[in-house]
This record gives C-alpha cells, structure tokens and sequence, in this order.
C-alpha cells in the first residue's frame, strides 16, 4: 500500500527532476513545470488563462498541483489515489472547454462538473469528502462568496451526475 502524501516540497522536488530529465519545451517538461509553479505557489493562485505563453500541459500541471497543495495544507496529507484524481481535474479544467466554463460565469458549478466527468472518464475515484474539498478549491480559485444557493446547486448537480455515472 502507498504511503499518503504529506510534502508538497517533495512533490515538487520530483517534479523538477523529471521536468529536468524530459526534454525541453516536451509535454512532459511543460506539465512537471506547472506542477512545480502551482505546488509551489500560494493556495487558490490562478495562472492567466487568457496569457498564450501558458501552455495548457503547464496549465493543467499548474491546477493539479495547486489543488493538490491546497487539499495537503487542508488534510496534512492526502493519498496517492487523490493526488493523481487532482492531477486529472486540474489537467481538465485546463483543456479548452474547461477553461470555458471556468471563466464563463462566476458560478463554478459548471466547471466543476465538467472537470469530474473527465476525471471520471480517465479513472479518478473521488468519493464525497474529497469532492467537497475540492469544489471548496475551485470556489476559493474563483473568488466566489459561498452561498446557500451555490451549496444546493452543487448538490443538484453532483446527484445528478453520480445518478448518470456513478461516483466520480
């Protein structure tokens, strides 16, 4: 069984060598890059999504990573299995229709949902506790006032996607 994760500094560290390992200006280099900046960076910091020198596998390392500090710094660890589902959530709100709904509205229920549906799609289990961490995240990222009318609209959302395709 793996050992939880507690350092973001480790993390990071091996971030840094396979970006240093991998060749420059390589998928692999880009997203270990974001993965650092975003380990690295203050928790619910954003990277300019409307920047074109940001590539979207540094994006998606940037978010992954970022999200991934925030639950450790929340939890004081987190498994390996939550680890990589943030990887996954971070790498789909990067791709371009997640960007989309992450931007469109102040309302991340949207983005929120399409992000779990890919991870979902690309094996990330995230069970409900985890879920509402992470939603917290993107709430924070957005810079949205939680309301009771934003919780319930989650839990709309979320029932009815866990009914469409089981848990996240």
């Amino acid at each position: 069984m793996s050992k939880d994760i507690s350092s973001t500094e480790a993390l990071a560290a091996k971030a840094r060598q396979r970006a240093a390992n991998a060749p420059p200006g390589s998928d692999d280099a880009e997203r270990s890059l974001g993965l650092v900046a975003g380990l690295t960076s203050q928790v619910g910091a954003t990277v300019a999504s409307s920047d074109p020198a940001v590539s979207m596998r540094y994006r998606a390392g940037y978010l992954g990573g970022n999200l991934a500090a925030n639950l450790i710094l929340l939890r004081g660890s987190i498994r390996p299995d939550l680890f990589m589902a943030a990887i996954a959530y971070g790498s789909a709100l990067a791709t371009p229709e997640g960007q989309r709904a992450l931007l469109a509205a102040p309302d991340p229920v949207n983005a929120h949902t399409y992000a779990c549906v890919l991870a979902h799609k690309h094996g990330a289990v995230i069970d409900e506790r985890d879920e509402a961490d992470i939603f917290t995240w993107l709430v924070r990222l957005r810079q949205v006032t939680p309301t009771a009318e934003l919780t319930a609209r989650y839990e709309r959302m979320r029932a009815r996607r866990l009914q469409r395709l089981g848990p996240a």
